[in-house]
């Protein structure tokens, strides 16, 4: 059964006919669910439960969504930002 987590196991993917194929991103064990993000990840927590609750109609309850640090500060607990002054551009790194 495929479901939503603000910390997904598993990634979407469209081909050209679009047909949706879903490939695990970590390894998923026999009988745990394979989650995908139906927002944004790099969406902090305000915004990530806002567009599920007006497009999905649901209050996503996931650890990540429950971590207070992380619905005061964003995405801290998962990316750090550096900011590039020369070229004015953001990157953003996936911690793991």
């Amino acid at each position: 059964m495929l479901q939503h987590s603000c910390v997904a196991n598993s990634s979407k993917h469209f081909d050209e006919s679009g047909r949706i194929f879903i490939r695990a991103a970590i390894p998923v064990r026999k009988g745990e669910p394979v989650a995908i993000n139906y927002s944004d990840p790099m969406w902090g927590t305000a915004s990530r439960q806002s567009h599920l609750r007006q497009t999905k109609y649901f209050t996503c309850r996931c650890a990540r969504c429950a971590d207070p640090k992380v619905k005061l500060t964003g995405l801290w607990s998962f990316t750090r930002t550096s900011v590039c002054y020369y070229v004015m551009s953001v990157f953003h790194f996936v911690l793991y």
